[in-house]
């Protein structure tokens, strides 16, 4: 069930009553006490003067004012809105410590209005059903502290359901002191979102209106969400932002896409709305391109380990890394063995046929004398990439060494939980397999694109795409 909260900060102005009413129930003294006087000047002090005006409240109620929260409480009936619990935020420091600045204290004040709300009342039903006071009692004036002050109390057990809950809140905190007023919304538009209503009163013409704030606010934090998930190719939790709904599409599909679920991706695509037209059309004619044939996959096999390896996942990176050497390794191969089909699943049988030619017996004897650190090459069962280096060495393809150099990745790869072992894989180790640093590594995954004849990064297109519809 939904809740109403409403959250008030008191200050000195909250509550107000002409000295002419009070005189009537303090004596000359006692009135004087209540006020701080500075030339021809008076300013009615909060702690004595709230005390004074608690202890006679069914004397006074009639006379009191309330500057600030009144305009919030009318416009709350022309809504007919019900507040289930109200949360008076004032402070009660101790007077030692603050001197004369606790003087200013609003903990009388939020008592006297306490008092005040539970007569209010929408179609003959108490409009604020629980209300309750949070005392401050020190570093008032400190942000830092005020702030972790609310943010203790909102991980507490009274407020334990603040984010988990649909409650809408409610905050009027411009009677307050800056710090706790600031420290306050922060904590509130943090735990509550969207769901947090800043209410502002016009003291001038009384009238109390809802601010855009919070919409502002959530709307900055969301598209800095959605910047840092950007740098990290992070599709799949911006799918789940607040953002407009071509965008989460777009995401949807370049995370389809990195799974190489071409299907699941046009799919999104298909759903976006017609402004876009031309983009997704695009975008659809290239996942329908790089389905086609097994060089246009290794590309996006090679986009997609580029992403992995900038998001730190080098178990995947080394993955994909391994496949684009088995790649380059097998299509240098086939080039010299005309006549083999390019089947895995027949190998046994076309191979060792291929062989028996008179013009590959001496790739054949070559094959046969091959050694591997584990003993002979068994090169008649299944292609694999040593397979593969075996011949293009016997070609003395300059393609084989460039191989060579990136498949000291393969010994890591081998021994990491993408493979055969549980050996964690970190860059460090990846640089060290490869004896190079980062800045070489990155210039090699450039040959590597090179050898591959890739193009332009199709994911910064679509990143590009994604910040287009976030600001349209």
């Amino acid at each position: 069930m939904t809740r109403n909260i409403l959250f008030v900060t008191l200050g000195t102005r909250d509550v107000s009553i002409e000295k002419e009413a009070l005189a009537a129930v303090a004596g000359k003294e006692e009135l004087e006490g209540l006020y701080f006087t500075r030339g021809n000047s008076e300013t009615f002090m909060a702690r004595p003067g709230g005390a004074f005006v608690f202890n006679h409240y069914s004397s006074l109620k009639d006379k009191l004012k309330f500057p600030i929260l009144e305009p919030a409480v009318k416009w709350a009936k022309g809504k007919k809105f019900f507040f289930d619990r109200v949360c008076l935020v004032a402070t009660n420091q101790d007077e030692q410590q603050a001197g004369h600045y606790a003087l200013g204290d609003s903990l009388y004040f939020a008592r006297i209005i306490q008092e005040a709300l539970k007569k209010e009342k929408v179609d003959g039903e108490a409009q604020f059903r629980s209300v309750e006071i949070i005392e401050i009692r020190e570093d008032v004036a400190y942000l830092d502290a005020m702030f972790d002050f609310f943010q203790k109390k909102f991980t507490g057990k009274t407020f334990s359901s603040l984010k988990e809950s649909d409650d809408q809140v409610f905050l009027l905190n411009q009677g307050g002191i800056d710090a706790i007023n600031t420290a306050l919304m922060l904590n509130l538009l943090y735990a509550c979102g969207d769901r947090s209503n800043i209410l502002s009163v016009n003291e001038k013409t009384q009238v109390c209106t809802p601010l855009q704030f919070t919409a502002q606010f959530t709307g900055q934090l969301e598209k800095k969400r959605f910047a840092h998930a950007l740098r990290r190719y992070d599709y799949a939790a911006i799918q789940d932002m607040d953002l407009p709904e071509a965008t989460r599409l777009i995401a949807g599909y370049a995370a389809a896409r990195l799974h190489f679920d071409f299907d699941q991706g046009r799919a999104y695509l298909q759903e976006i709305d017609f402004r876009l037209r031309r983009d997704v059309e695009m975008e659809i004619l290239e996942m329908n391109g790089i389905r086609n044939a097994e060089e246009t996959l290794i590309r996006e096999v090679y986009w997609n380990a580029g992403i992995k390896f900038r998001q730190g996942a080098y178990v995947d990176f080394v993955q994909r890394l391994f496949r684009i050497v088995e790649h380059l390794a097998k299509s240098g191969a086939y080039r010299h063995l005309s006549g083999l089909p390019d089947d895995h699943q027949k190998w046994k049988d076309n191979f060792p046929a291929l062989l028996s030619r008179p013009e590959y017996q001496k790739l054949k004897n070559y094959l046969d004398e091959y050694e591997l650190n584990s003993g002979k090459l068994n090169y008649w069962d299944s292609p694999n990439i040593a397979v593969f280096m075996a011949i293009l060495k016997f070609y003395d393809m300059p393609g084989a060494r460039f191989i060579q150099r990136i498949q000291r990745l393969s010994g890591i790869r081998n021994k990491g939980i993408g493979a055969h072992g549980f050996e964690p894989i970190s860059l460090p180790k990846l640089l060290a397999a490869m004896e190079t640093d980062e800045a070489g590594f990155l210039q090699l995954w450039q040959e590597v694109g090179e050898k591959l004849e890739v193009a332009e990064d199709p994911f910064d297109r679509i990143n590009d795409l994604l910040v287009k519809t976030v600001n349209r």
